[in-house]
């Protein structure tokens, strides 16, 4: 769609047009048939590996909840400290845990790692269906999928957070269904994208952006038209109508005052009741107080350095674009207008509201695609650059960079399998070296390494009973992924005096333990979680 010919030429010939591209001979489906193979193989393979984040417990409860209601009509969720949270991809993981009559706490929570993976692999599909949409090469939707893949705390988040990464895929279904609709405007098309927009919303009441943007996107083609019909207005009211319908239909909560309900969870999205204190540069901050650059340093370091580079290609080129002949780029890339909008709009309204971030920056993965896609745009700009400037300085500078480019690629998963299962600690050059980087921001803050700690006590300590006190609740709930035999063996105590260890992931603590270690899980030389000794036999 956007500039398709002189990108298919680029990639394709890069100074010389009578060879062809050895690329261009591989089938495409056969590529692409592999890759997904391989990534689902891969998926299938590590999932068991992850442990239990902190919200998971909370996120299933909720879940329970709203299938028992769903039901039995109880309990009542009015009161559910959970019930603004868009509840559908928690009923449907509670719904599969019913289904197959799972009573294993060990493989519920494996199941519900497992259908995390599994939508994340469909978001990858439908990434890559996106992308071609977009810049009209299957070449650059297949390196768009293959950049999210590589992307080390949205890879290890595909397996356990089941709030973010649910929210995040259906960004990126809703986004493919957009382009279709806009592209072939009627009925069977609006419905089909009213059911994403639903099901985007049941996650998390903020996906009404999506539809608000299509119906801007829409009236928008219809007023540029000479000839105004009657029945695209109908197909649109046609779509609007679906997705208020089937949003009532999939959040329970909404059954009793769905405006009123809808607007509540709007409010509580835009200032959510967390005051807690976060660890950023170096100093503890109450999550209200964040200052707004937040999300661009924690972006910024955890992110591969090359997404970033091509990202700054892409957001000036497409700005240099737009700037000098808006109406033809609409006309001709409406879809990047939408990415830009689905980008910028959302991190304006959190700086505007001063809406509450902690935890590092999951609760904006859903931007991420929109980053990535136009990073896309700057790696086929560099590639036009590289063909059409022949002979010249500007063609070598490009083709460097995409050689180098091309390396650090290479290194990323090097780097994630070897801080397996934890790349959601991954954080890049410009953050310096770890020992530095853990004095300024938060570590394994969801406590996943929580696992891996208890499994070294109970290997290395061969007592019948083992007392153990944990800083917080992941050091507790991890236990859920041990066999059974093993997990008797720990007993919880509150008070230190009680216990033989203690188990930290060094969440809220201001100050290190003058402890004995006995056990740390390390990433790149340091601690995410360890265990101290408190008393020796």
């Amino acid at each position: 769609m956007w500039q398709k010919e002189k990108y298919d030429t680029a990639i394709c010939t890069l100074k010389r047009p009578k060879v062809n591209c050895l690329f261009e001979r591989i089938p495409s489906k056969l590529v692409l048939l592999v890759f997904f193979l391989v990534f689902l193989a891969l998926g299938m393979s590590i999932y068991q590996d992850y442990g239990i984040s902190w919200d998971e417990p909370i996120q299933r409860r909720y879940g329970q909840a709203v299938f028992d209601y769903v039901r039995l009509g109880s309990p009542d969720l009015s009161e559910d400290p959970e019930r603004y949270y868009g509840p559908i991809f928690e009923l449907g993981l509670v719904g599969a845990e019913h289904l197959l009559g799972l009573e294993n706490v060990q493989s519920v929570y494996f199941l519900r790692h497992l259908m995390t993976f599994s939508l994340f692999f469909l978001g990858v599909f439908f990434f890559f269906l996106l992308c071609r949409s977009l810049f009209g090469s299957w070449k650059l939707g297949l390196l768009g999928a293959f950049c999210l893949i590589l992307s080390p705390r949205i890879f290890a988040h595909a397996f356990y957070n089941s709030k973010d990464i649910p929210f995040m895929v259906l960004f990126i279904i809703s986004g493919w269904s957009l382009l279709v609709f806009l592209d072939r405007k009627t009925l069977p098309t609006a419905f089909g994208h009213a059911v994403a927009c639903s099901l985007l919303i049941g996650v998390r009441v903020l996906g009404v952006f999506v539809p608000v943007m299509t119906a801007s996107f829409f009236l928008i083609d219809l007023l540029l038209r000479p000839k105004r019909p009657l029945r695209p207005f109908l197909v649109l009211g046609f779509y609007l109508l679906c997705v208020s319908l089937l949003t009532i239909l999939i959040w329970p909560t909404l059954w009793t005052d769905p405006l009123g309900q809808f607007l509540a969870a709007f409010r509580q999205m835009a200032h959510y009741p967390y005051e807690e204190e976060v660890l950023y540069l170096g100093s503890r901050i109450k999550s209200v107080e964040l200052p707004w650059h937040y999300i661009f340093v924690w972006v910024g370091l955890t992110t591969p350095l090359v997404y970033l580079f091509f990202f700054g290609v892409g957001l000036l080129s497409t700005l240099k674009k737009v700037g000098s002949s808006p109406l033809q780029f609409y006309q001709s890339s409406k879809g990047l207008l939408y990415v830009g909008a689905w980008l910028l709009l959302p991190i304006l309204s959190i700086l505007v509201l001063r809406s509450v971030l902690y935890d590092g920056w999951r609760q904006v993965f859903f931007l991420y695609p929109a980053f990535l896609i136009l990073g896309l745009a700057g790696v086929q700009q560099v590639l036009i650059w590289q063909q059409e400037c022949s002979g010249k300085i500007t063609s070598s500078i490009a083709l460097g960079i995409l050689i180098l480019s091309s390396v650090y690629l290479v290194s990323i998963p090097v780097s994630m399998i070897r801080s397996h299962p934890y790349q959601n600690v991954y954080f890049n050059r410009l953050a310096g070296r770890m020992s530095h980087v853990v004095q300024q921001f938060e570590m394994d803050y969801w406590g996943l390494a929580y696992r891996r700690g208890l499994e070294e006590v109970l290997k290395q300590d061969p007592s019948p009973v083992i007392p153990i006190l944990a800083a917080n609740l992941p050091g507790i709930i991890n236990t859920f992924l041990l066999p059974a035999s093993e997990r008797e063996r720990l007993i919880f105590v509150l008070d230190s005096k009680d216990a033989k260890y203690l188990i930290t992931n060094f969440r809220f603590q201001e100050k290190p333990y003058n402890l004995p270690e006995f056990y740390s899980v390390k990433v790149r030389d340091t601690a995410l979680v360890t265990v101290y000794m408190l008393k020796s036999e």
